[in-house]
């Protein structure tokens, strides 16, 4: 590398950085579109959830009581993945049962 001059080290230089510059443009590229699609999931699941009792805290109220937490289970979804529950664990045992 000494015998091929400077301009072989600038060289290598810049395509360290630009391997650097390329690859954290890639993640902050990446990271904007996932935060936007948790950012659309998040409205349709509270529009889902707009009649249920759901109960958002924020953080200055869970600072003075933190038994509020409690209250931010929403209960379409508790009672759609409850029902989901029983209706996969009754399939697997009547797919059991119709095996043997």
């Amino acid at each position: 590398m000494l015998l091929a001059g400077p301009e072989m080290m600038i060289g290598v230089e810049l395509f360290s950085l630009m391997e650097l510059m390329g690859a954290s443009s890639f993640v902050i590229a990446y990271y904007s579109g996932v935060k936007l699609f948790l950012k659309s999931l998040k409205g349709k699941f509270l529009n889902f959830e707009r009649y249920s009792t759901l109960f958002l805290p924020n953080v200055e109220q869970l600072k003075a009581m933190p038994s509020l937490l409690i209250h931010a289970i929403p209960e379409r979804t508790t009672s759609l993945t409850f029902l989901s529950t029983i209706f996969v664990c009754t399939s697997i045992l009547v797919l059991e049962r119709l095996s043997l």
